[in-house]
């Protein structure tokens, strides 16, 4: 009985899968390329379909990503490049920080876990945002169905945690 579950559910997925491939397929402008699965699926997945449009904003944010220095900064290229692409299709700046002496200035700690949050206070107070979301290097944008809007609330209220 549980291989027949098993075969049925197989079976299910690769027709549902199959159907879904040939409907992309088919909703192609250029039916002349040729084109493979894994393509069509990526390129589906890339599609502007998962991106809802930006609405005007009555505030205004950035995404602030702090590096330890930059030798590692090729360690977080995966995660930096998600964030990039969410922040660049919402139309939300984006900044990449480095513990370097130039943005440590007027920081006592010594520890990186600390310099950073003096690094974001002395960058806030350069530019004229808001709010900030401020990531740690190695973290990444897993939906990027889900606006950050909805998240920032209607009366402009500031906080420490």
């Amino acid at each position: 009985m549980i291989k027949r579950k098993r075969f049925f559910f197989v079976l299910l997925f690769s027709v549902v899968s199959s159907l879904f491939l040939l409907v992309q397929y088919f909703k192609r402008d250029d039916l002349s390329s040729p084109i493979s699965s894994h393509n069509l699926l990526f390129d589906f997945l890339n599609s502007s379909t998962f991106i809802q449009p930006t609405p005007k904003r009555d505030v205004s944010y950035a995404f602030v990503a702090l590096l330890k220095n930059r030798d590692n900064i090729a360690e977080y290229e995966f995660a930096q490049k998600t964030v990039k692409c969410y922040c660049e299709s919402r139309k939300i700046p984006y900044y990449l920080l480095v513990n370097d002496e130039e943005n440590v200035k007027g920081c006592a700690m010594e520890d990186y876990m600390y310099q950073r949050h003096c690094i974001l206070a002395n960058f806030m107070n350069t530019t004229e945002h808001e709010w900030f979301v401020m990531l740690d290097a190695d973290m990444g944008v897993i939906n990027p169905d889900t606006s950050i809007d909805k998240f920032i609330p209607l009366m402009s209220r500031s906080f420490w945690c």
